[in-house]
């Protein structure tokens, strides 16, 4: 039982006037086309080998034909072999409805951009990588040329850079960097961008593991099934490890359920055990280790009575959770199951009736609403005030100084209409972003766009330097990238 506490507080922003927004959905039916091009490296030559991603590779094939992928298989590639199947895939993609990219394997990021090392990459300097591994852009363009309905990108590949220690002066950082997806699209980390991940110590690795454990589970849209997979590697790794997503999805998509039809001749080489028909399954995800709920979706119901309230999930009180007013409504954070819900009408319905609570998804945790030009902002059902905020065109960066966090609140200007919304988690370890159009940049810091910088060119990249605090940042690969898309600057020193 919690005590809910009223507040009144309004977040001025810079527009004063409301605009009217539209979107186009989507959701796949049995008769649409599915190809997966799934790749897993494990036995490096001058690295490090891994234990886990062939196995990985085999048995996330084996259940994406399961339910209704043709799948294109390779293991331990070289790079011909890897750039040859990334452009076979590209090609055959154009006659599908859905694409799905897996990758198991080292991967690493350089100069902001992300790249896959096949088995005999040998990087004994930085500038190595650019021609010895597949930058994850090849694939990206492909699925963008292709056109498909849906595109999906998963990177089980945050782990240590092997190759580091031998380069001389490196702008590499750990893990993966944040790549933006490209509209109708989702990219899916094992961690969060610039965060390393486990290789685990069973016969998949802790994120492949749980994306197994989620992916037959019936009528679950991508984004709960990524929300519970997070929930899983958070779990594993008692909160070491955080997978992430990058989404531009307009509608809701459906791995497996009533609405596709599964191949039940296909079985998975994983431990995991799974029903692949269209019924509920067995599994069941721990809950303050000692509840358990069933893989089917979570059934969420609430109820208050003088001004305290109820939260049950699969009918099991939730203790813990986190809450604020949304107008006449309740947002309220479940640890437990890492969701946000929505009382609707809390303020009208304090009678002690048990009523549905609505499950709201983001994979950041964290939502908005705007109106008459004032923004509302919410992470794990708490308001959150005194955040910095700056135009992006059409969007709003804003971030909150006390978590150390920068959101987008993509097409904002499109959105002032009181709806609840989720915002997209964006990432820079400097808290420092750019963006180029047409010969000119924009430069924030800390959710703020800085004006009057000094800027001299460093090869293709420019160096700027923040007429605030004096700090030199690079802005890499600069006189490739007039493309108008926000990236991490670097630190220069």
């Amino acid at each position: 039982m919690r005590k809910l506490i009223l507040i009144k507080t309004v977040i001025l922003c810079f527009i004063s006037s409301q605009f009217v927004f539209s979107q186009r959905g989507f959701k796949i039916s049995s008769d649409q086309k599915r190809l997966a091009l799934v790749i897993g490296n494990a036995s490096y030559q001058n690295a490090t080998s891994l234990a886990n991603p062939v196995n990985d590779a085999r048995s996330i094939a084996s259940s994406l034909k399961a339910i209704g992928f043709d799948v294109i298989t390779v293991e331990n590639a070289t790079l011909p072999d890897m750039k040859r199947k990334v452009d076979e895939f590209g090609l055959k993609l154009k006659d599908y409805d859905v694409g799905l990219f897996y990758y198991a394997g080292h991967g690493i990021q350089s100069r902001g951009n992300n790249y896959l090392v096949p088995v005999e990459a040998n990087l004994t300097t930085e500038r190595a990588v650019e021609y010895d591994c597949v930058r994850a852009d090849r694939v990206l363009g492909f699925m963008e040329e292709a056109q498909s309905d849906v595109n999906i990108v998963i990177l089980d590949a945050c782990r240590n850079n092997p190759f580091e220690r031998s380069w001389s002066r490196s702008t590499a950082g750990n893990g993966l960097a944040f790549m933006n997806a490209p509209s109708g699209s989702l990219i899916a980390y094992a961690t969060s961008p610039g965060s390393t991940a486990s290789d685990g110590s069973g016969s998949n690795g802790l994120y492949t593991e749980a994306l197994l454990q989620e992916l037959h589970s019936p009528d679950v849209t991508i984004l709960q099934m990524f929300q519970r997979v997070r929930a899983r590697v958070v779990e594993g790794s008692s909160g070491k490890q955080i997978p992430w997503e990058s989404t531009s999805l307009t509608g809701d998509f459906y791995f497996a359920g009533n609405n596709i039809q599964q191949n039940n001749n296909v079985t998975s080489n994983t431990n995991n055990s799974y029903n692949n028909s269209n019924t509920n399954n067995n599994n069941v995800v721990s809950y303050n280790n000692n509840n358990a709920y069933n893989n089917s979706s979570f059934k969420a119901t609430w109820k208050t009575e003088d001004g305290d309230y109820w939260l049950y999930i699969n009918d099991k009180h939730a203790p813990g959770t986190k809450s604020t007013y949304v107008e006449d409504d309740v947002i309220v954070y479940d640890p437990g199951t890492k969701t946000n819900y929505m009382m609707r009408g809390y303020r009208n319905n304090i009678d002690g009736v048990e009523r549905a609570a609505e499950p709201l998804y983001s994979p950041s945790a964290a939502f908005y609403r705007c109106l008459d030009g004032s923004y509302w902002f919410y992470i794990e059902g708490l308001r959150i005030k005194g955040t910095n905020s700056a135009w992006v065109d059409n969007s709003l960066l804003v971030y909150d100084n006390t978590s150390n966090r920068h959101f987008l609140f993509r097409d904002y200007k499109f959105n002032c209409d009181n709806d609840i919304k989720p915002a997209e988690e964006v990432f820079s370890r400097t808290n420092v972003f750019w963006k180029q159009k047409d010969g000119s940049y924009w430069f924030y810091v800390n959710g703020l766009h800085v004006s009057n910088s000094k800027n001299e060119w460093k090869g293709d990249d420019l160096l700027v330097t923040d007429p605030n605090t004096g700090k030199k940042y690079l802005l890499e690969n600069y006189k490739n990238r007039d493309d108008n898309q926000l990236r991490e600057a670097v630190s220069y020193y």
